[in-house]
C-alpha cells in the first residue's frame, strides 16, 4: 500500500506542477518522461502540454506515435493543448500534425483529434500563419461531409461545434467559451 500511495502522491504532484503554469518545470518533466517513460506519461505529458507552448518533445512524440499505443490518446490531446499558439512553430510540423490529426478524425471518429485541430486551427484571433485559409475551409468541408448525418452523443456535438466554429474563426458565445475552457 505504501508504494501505491507514494505513486498516486507523486501523480499528483506532477499534475500540480501543470496546473502552476510556470514554464522553469519544463526541462525536469521532459527528463521525466525520458527515465519513467511509462510510469507517469500521462501526467507528466499534460503538465508539460500545459506550461510549455509549442513544444517540440510534444510535437514528436505525437507525428510519430501509431494508433495501437497506449500513449496515443493522450499525445492527440497533449499536441492540441501545447501548440495553442501555432504561428511560432515550424511550418512542416504544424502541417504534419493537422494532416496526421484530420486522418484521425475521420477515419476513427476521434473527437479528441477534431478538439485538437479547433485549438491548432483557432481563427478567432487573426488568420493562422502556418495554414492557408483554402487549407482550413477544405478541412471543415471533409469534416462536415463525414459528420454532417453523424448521430451524435451531446458531448461529441457540443465539442464538435465548438472546434469548427474555431476553425471558422467564429467568435464564441459566452456559454461556448466556457463550455471551451472546459474542454482545454
Amino acid at each position: 500500500m505504501h508504494k501505491s500511495s507514494n505513486k498516486e502522491n507523486i501523480k499528483k504532484s506532477i499534475k500540480a506542477i501543470g496546473e502552476l503554469r510556470e514554464s522553469e518545470f519544463e526541462k525536469a518533466l521532459e527528463q521525466l518522461l525520458n527515465d519513467k517513460k511509462d510510469l507517469y506519461f500521462e501526467e507528466a505529458i499534460i503538465s508539460l502540454a500545459k506550461i510549455s507552448e509549442n513544444n517540440d518533445y510534444i510535437m514528436k512524440n505525437f507525428l510519430e506515435v501509431e494508433s495501437s499505443s497506449s500513449k496515443f490518446s493522450i499525445l492527440i490531446s497533449s499536441v492540441g493543448i501545447s501548440f495553442r499558439n501555432s504561428s511560432t512553430v515550424k511550418v512542416e510540423n504544424i502541417k504534419k500534425a493537422v494532416k496526421k490529426l484530420l486522418k484521425i478524425a475521420l477515419d476513427e471518429e476521434n473527437i479528441e483529434a477534431i478538439v485538437s485541430l479547433g485549438k491548432l486551427l483557432d481563427g478567432r484571433f487573426g488568420k493562422n500563419v502556418n495554414i492557408k485559409e483554402k487549407e482550413i475551409e477544405e478541412i471543415i468541408f471533409e469534416l462536415d461531409s463525414k459528420y454532417k448525418y453523424y448521430d451524435f452523443k451531446t458531448t461529441f456535438k457540443i465539442k464538435y461545434d465548438i472546434a469548427l466554429n474555431l476553425m471558422k474563426g467564429l467568435t464564441l458565445a459566452a456559454e461556448e467559451e466556457k463550455l471551451w475552457g472546459e474542454i482545454c
